[in-house]
C-alpha cells in the first residue's frame, strides 16, 4: 500500500499494537474511479461528485430575493457540470469495455444458463436504436436498463411480456385501440376457461391466476455498442417554473445513452407450448410483429425499439 496517497494519523493504545487508519483523499478517489471504474450501472445510477455542489451561505438575508435568480443560475451550472462529469466517466467505461470485452465472459455464461432453463430461444437484432428504462433513477436524470450486477444493457422480461401481450390484444380487436382498455379489464377479472379471454389468462395471467408462459430476460450476445442521443426541451422554464412557453427560452439538451442499431439480443421462454396451444400462432413471429408494430422501451413513437430476426 502506498501510504503517500492517503491521509491518516496512527492511534496508539497502551496494550495494543499501533493501528494506522488510512483515509483516501477526495482527489485519489476521483482518479481511482477514472482509471478503474468498470460497472456502468453503479456510475450511472449512484455516482455524483459531491464537491461539485458547494453550499452557499447567505450573509445578507435581506438580499435573498435579489440573489434568487443568480443562485438558480449558479445551481443550474453546477448541476450541468456534475452531469458532464458523470457522463465523461460513463463514456470512459463504455470505451474501455469496447476495447477489452471483459464483461463478455459473464454475458456468455448468463446466456448459457438461460438456454438451460428455456425450452425455446432465438436471437433478434435491433433495427433501430433501443432505450429501455429511460425514466429510471440516475445521476443524469435519464437512465437505461442495466444488469444489476454486471452493468450491461438488457431487456427485462416484464417489458417483453407487456409488448407481446399488448400486441395479441390489439390483434384480437383488429387493432381497434378504443376497445383496448375495456378488453384489458375483462382479462384482469376473467377466467382461464372463458372462450374469449381464456387464452390471454392462461398465457399471461391476471390478478387471480398466474400465467403459464415463463418469459426470461433478453440478454445481449455481447456487450452492445452504446450511442449518445439527446432530448431537447425548448421551453425549460415552462416545465420547471410553470411559466408560459415563450420563444425567448434557451433549449437545454439532455443527453442519454441508447443501444445502437445492429446489436443482437437472445430471447428465452419456458413452457412455450402453452402459447402455441392458446393462440395457434408462432411465438417468435408474433414477438417480431409486436416489436415492429409497437416497439419496445421508450421513444417508440419516433422509431426506437424495433427488433427483427
Amino acid at each position: 500500500m502506498n501510504k503517500d496517497r492517503y491521509q491518516g494519523k496512527p492511534k496508539k493504545h497502551p496494550e495494543q499494537d499501533e493501528i494506522i487508519v488510512c483515509i483516501p483523499k477526495g482527489r485519489e478517489i476521483k482518479e481511482e474511479l477514472l482509471e478503474n471504474a468498470t460497472n456502468l450501472k453503479l456510475i450511472l445510477e449512484k455516482y455524483i461528485r459531491f464537491n461539485d455542489f458547494i453550499p452557499r451561505k447567505n450573509d445578507h438575508p435581506s438580499k435573498e430575493k435579489d440573489n434568487e435568480k443568480d443562485n438558480k443560475l449558479k445551481d443550474n451550472k453546477l448541476i450541468t457540470q456534475a452531469k458532464n462529469n458523470v457522463y465523461k466517466l460513463v463514456k470512459n467505461i463504455v470505451s474501455k469495455e469496447e476495447k477489452s470485452g471483459e464483461t463478455n465472459d459473464y454475458i456468455k455464461k448468463l446466456n448459457e444458463r438461460q438456454r438451460q432453463i428455456a425450452d425455446k430461444s432465438f436471437t433478434l437484432t435491433t433495427k433501430s436504436r433501443l432505450i429501455v428504462g429511460l425514466g429510471g433513477g440516475s445521476a443524469l436524470e435519464v437512465s437505461i436498463k442495466l444488469h444489476f450486477i454486471y452493468g450491461f444493457p438488457y431487456i427485462p422480461s416484464s417489458a417483453i411480456k407487456g409488448v407481446l401481450r399488448a400486441y395479441k390484444i390489439l390483434e384480437k380487436l383488429n387493432f381497434d385501440f378504443e376497445k383496448y382498455s375495456k378488453f384489458e379489464k375483462e382479462i384482469e377479472s376473467g377466467d382461464r376457461e372463458d372462450k374469449e379471454i381464456g387464452a390471454f389468462v392462461r398465457v399471461f395471467g391476471n390478478q387471480q391466476y398466474k400465467g403459464d408462459l415463463i418469459i426470461l430476460d433478453a440478454i445481449p450476445e455481447n456487450f452492445p455498442r452504446l450511442e449518445e442521443d439527446i432530448m431537447n426541451p425548448h421551453y425549460p422554464d415552462y416545465y420547471n417554473d410553470k411559466k408560459p412557453p415563450t420563444d425567448n427560452q434557451n433549449p437545454r439538451p439532455i443527453k442519454f445513452l441508447t443501444v445502437a442499431k445492429g446489436e443482437k439480443f437472445n430471447f428465452y421462454f419456458k413452457n412455450s407450448h402453452v402459447y402455441k396451444e392458446a393462440f395457434k400462432t408462432d411465438l417468435k413471429e408474433d414477438l417480431i410483429q409486436a416489436f415492429n408494430y409497437l416497439g419496445i422501451g421508450a421513444k417508440t413513437g419516433i422509431g426506437y425499439g424495433v427488433l427483427d430476426g
